[in-house]
């Protein structure tokens, strides 16, 4: 499972894989979850379209920022979608257009 830490250890971020992409071409199911000291803050279940490639870490890209983690999901079949994690447990996404 890929995981990133924020820059001062607090944080962590993993983005897990649900199951298989759908067969022969179809979309994969993730998850990722936001954690403090091994609790979970938030977690955000979405789907990929990605020609049928399953959810890796060449999918996303983090920034941490001060109040929140900012994930970038990419798929070849579909705008990217921004995700942003607050530490307060809120959450904003959106598509990239």
């Amino acid at each position: 499972m890929p995981r990133s830490v924020s820059p001062d250890g607090t944080y962590t971020l993993t983005l897990q894989a649900i199951g298989e992409p759908d067969w022969p071409f179809g979309s994969a199911r993730g998850r990722l979850v936001l954690e403090k000291d091994k609790k979970k803050i938030s977690q955000e279940d979405f789907e990929l379209k990605n020609d049928g490639g399953p959810v890796n870490s060449s999918c996303w890209k983090i920034t941490w920022y001060e109040e929140y983690a900012e994930i970038i999901l990419s798929g070849e079949e579909q705008p990217d979608k921004q995700i942003r994690l607050f530490f307060d447990s809120t959450k904003e996404i959106m598509d990239m257009e």
